[in-house]
């Protein structure tokens, strides 16, 4: 399911539509729709990773949740470097819809980075294991 057609659009503060896919921003997460075969590594994210920046500032801990309505491929060499870019990114989180490519992909990924990762099948699961994680992190 697209984030635009779920209940929880209502909560989106920003939306970019890029050569890549749509970018939702949310008060403490952002949610990628990847288009149908893009390749996903540093150099294609640049705009996202720049949007990012400029809506979370240097100092707002987010997380990203990667609604995979698409098959797409991310280079896991590069998830590190998106860590490494987005200082106050605490969390990974995808949503994945019964697609045994997608499932294996995502614990491909999840193995690239040290960050919290979590995968799901349910937006709302994603979300708020999202914001309790991010959240969290603001405490500590």
């Amino acid at each position: 399911m697209r984030l635009i057609d779920s209940s929880l659009s209502k909560y989106i503060e920003e939306t970019h539509h890029l050569p890549i896919g749509s970018i939702y921003f949310f008060e403490y997460f952002v949610v990628t729709e990847f288009n149908e075969g893009e390749h996903i590594d540093l150099s294609a994210s640049e705009t996202f990773i720049n949007l990012s920046k400029s809506f979370f500032s240097s100092k707002k801990a987010f997380g990203i949740i990667t609604n995979r309505i698409n098959r797409f491929s991310v280079n896991p060499l590069d998830i590190k470097k998106y860590s490494d870019k987005l200082e106050n990114l605490e969390s990974f989180c995808s949503i994945t819809y019964n697609n045994e490519y997608d499932n294996m992909n995502v614990e491909i990924e999840k193995r690239f980075t040290s960050k919290p990762f979590f995968i799901t099948k349910d937006f709302k699961e994603a979300f708020n294991w999202t914001f309790k994680t991010v959240t969290k992190s603001l405490i500590e």
